[in-house]
């Protein structure tokens, strides 16, 4: 168990600023012109939100929290003499740093995803699906399958149906689901419009492949395993 390797390892990571899936509230987009329309559906700098960087914000914020208190229990001397006066054996010393070593691993699998992608048929139709197998760190710290999860129909052809699932799965408030939605009567037909917390949003689908979609639709699965694992 190398834990200092761990902790560079986790340090070094970092995630890519991919702009997957843009959103826009709807009522900002009264009385706009369509060009300008396609314009802040596609750009962040015009007035689009970019639906995976809170997510991300919050995985690198955990990453910094990880880090600093596992600098101060793992190299501060004070804290270790702490452990001893409050009983702590040599054991439950060496636990602990295993714990928290585990910790640091499975929050790099959020960053460095594992994963195998496949294609599976369904035999009654023979369609093709894209079904995902993804791995996890067990309790002893060992690589065990955890999700064996299918993304719609395979390549991106099923992209579009895949979406408001994604959706459905990890964003709380989400309802009312439109797909191939006209704005405001214009000519401009978004993606997807959706309530969102209780607001209507148009949705547009920057990703233009099937597995841009699948990386971020993995890492919020393994997001999710991490923070039911520890409560957060």
């Amino acid at each position: 168990m190398n834990i200092d390797l761990t902790y560079q390892n986790l340090k070094n990571t970092t995630l890519e600023g991919s702009k997957f899936i843009t959103a826009v509230p709807l009522s900002t987009l009264e009385g706009v012109p369509d060009d300008q329309v396609i314009k802040m559906l596609r750009s962040v700098d015009q007035g689009a939100i970019n639906i995976m960087t809170e997510v991300n914000n919050n995985i690198d914020l955990e990453k910094e929290r990880l880090l600093n208190e596992f600098t101060e229990f793992y190299h501060s001397g004070s804290f270790l003499s702490k452990l001893a006066k409050e009983g702590y054996t040599i054991e439950k010393i060496q636990n602990l740093i295993f714990e928290k070593n585990l910790r640091l691993q499975r929050l790099q699998l959020v960053y460095d995803l594992d994963f195998n992608s496949t294609e599976s048929i369904k035999k009654s139709s023979g369609v093709k699906y894209d079904m995902v197998k993804i791995n996890w760190i067990d309790d002893q710290g060992k690589r065990v399958r955890k999700i064996s999860k299918t993304y719609g129909k395979s390549g991106n052809s099923g992209l579009k149906f895949s979406i408001p699932k994604f959706f459905e799965d990890h964003f709380e408030g989400y309802s009312n689901p439109i797909l191939d939605y006209r704005i405001n009567k214009s000519k401009v037909v978004a993606d997807l419009k959706a309530t969102l917390n209780g607001e209507d949003w148009v949705i547009e689908f920057v990703a233009t492949k099937k597995s841009d979609f699948i990386e971020n639709a993995v890492r919020l699965e393994m997001w999710k395993m991490y923070k039911e694992t520890y409560g957060l």
